[in-house]
């Protein structure tokens, strides 16, 4: 979330298409909550600060 909270939760999500001269777009999206729980996720995201960069395979080399 944006404050830095989390919670676990599961939905399912009904999107609706319109074609446009740039392809397909978003037109409309709703979620369905299947499960949610107000306890918090424990853990933090990883420090990235400093960590070497993952290589990227190359083109011809399976991912």
């Amino acid at each position: 979330m944006r404050d830095g909270s989390s919670h676990p939760n599961d939905a399912l999500h009904h999107d609706r298409y319109r074609r446009t001269a740039d392809g397909w777009r978003f037109a409309e999206r709703s979620s369905e909550i299947r499960y949610y729980a107000a306890t918090p996720l424990t853990g933090a995201a990883p420090d990235t600060a400093g960590s070497p960069e993952i290589p990227t395979p190359a083109a011809d080399q399976p991912a």
